[in-house]
C-alpha cells in the first residue's frame, strides 16, 4: 500500500509539473514621436495692392484696399505671432521735392479668414519700419487664412507727393511689406 500511495504521489507531482505553465517572457521597445517646430507664412496672389488715388475724395477721405481675402496663410507647429513691418515708401518719379511717403501714414488690418483662425487680432494700425504684431495665436494650426485690408490716408496727407509732371503721368510710390512669423 505504501507503494501505491508512493506511485500515486510520484504520479500526481509528475503531473503538477507538467501541467505548470511556462512564464511568458517579455520584450520593451521605446517608441518616440520627434515633433520638429514648423512655420511658414505665404502671400496669396494678390501680392500687389494698388491703392489709387484718382478723384478728390480720395485724397480728402482716404482709401482702402478692400478686403483682401485669404491674403495671408500660416503654418505653424504651436503658438505663433505674424509680425508686419515696411519701410516708406519711394518714387523714382522726378518732379517735386518730397520723395517719400511714411510708411506710418498707410493702415493695415487683419481678420480671420475662410479656414478660420482664432487668433488675438490687433485691429487697424499703422504700419512701421519695424515689426508689429498683426496677430498672436496661442495654438498652432495648418494652412489657416488671413484676410487683411490696406488703408491710404486721407485729409490731403499725400496732395503735395505728386510727381508725375505737367504730364499728369501717374505717380508711383512702392516698399515691400514684410510678414514674418515667430514661436509664441
Amino acid at each position: 500500500m505504501k507503494k501505491i500511495i508512493l506511485f500515486a504521489a510520484i504520479l500526481f507531482s509528475g503531473i503538477s509539473v507538467a501541467q505548470a505553465q511556462v512564464p511568458a517572457t517579455t520584450a520593451q521597445a521605446t517608441l518616440n514621436v520627434n515633433l520638429t517646430n514648423i512655420q511658414s507664412i505665404e502671400v496669396s496672389n494678390n501680392a500687389t495692392i494698388n491703392l489709387n488715388y484718382t478723384k478728390l475724395a480720395d485724397y480728402t477721405s482716404g482709401i482702402n484696399s478692400g478686403v483682401l481675402a485669404d491674403h495671408l496663410t500660416v503654418s505653424s507647429s504651436g503658438g505663433f505671432i505674424v509680425n508686419v513691418k515696411a519701410a516708406d515708401l519711394t518714387t523714382t518719379a522726378v518732379g517735386t521735392q518730397k520723395k517719400i511717403i511714411e510708411a506710418n501714414t498707410i493702415q493695415i488690418e487683419a481678420v480671420k479668414g475662410t479656414l478660420g483662425l482664432e487668433a488675438g487680432y490687433k485691429g487697424k494700425f499703422a504700419l512701421a519700419n519695424a515689426d508689429q504684431a498683426l496677430l498672436t495665436s496661442i495654438k498652432g494650426g495648418i494652412a489657416k487664412k488671413i484676410n487683411v485690408t490696406y488703408f491710404g490716408s486721407g485729409g490731403d496727407a499725400y496732395v503735395d507727393n505728386f510727381t508725375g509732371g505737367k504730364d499728369g503721368k501717374t505717380a508711383v510710390y512702392t516698399t515691400t511689406v514684410m510678414y514674418s512669423i515667430v514661436a509664441n
